[in-house]
């Protein structure tokens, strides 16, 4: 069981109850190709107006949070920190 994970993305749009996406780039180690994921996020108090959707569009952000499923958006980061990057 994966208990804790960072992600170091871009915000994106706002989806419904309190959840964001984020882009995130990362590099496969052992064919060196570049993977782009959209990787969805909630804030840990489950708002639907939280500090996280209130981030402007296109603002590098780093979250350490948890992951966690849901019925409707399958497996996303529940946000415990976030950090705004320049």
């Amino acid at each position: 069981m994966i208990s804790d994970v960072v992600i170091v993305g871009i915000a994106k749009e706002n989806l419904k109850r309190g959840f964001r996406n984020f882009d995130v780039d990362s590099i496969d180690p052992l064919t060196e190709r570049k993977i782009h994921s959209l990787i969805k996020a909630r804030l840990w108090t489950r708002e639907d107006r939280s500090r996280l959707n209130l981030i402007k569009k296109g603002t590098p952000v780093v979250i350490k949070g948890r992951l966690e499923t849901d019925e409707e958006y399958g497996l996303y980061v529940v946000a415990e920190s976030i950090y705004l990057c320049c």
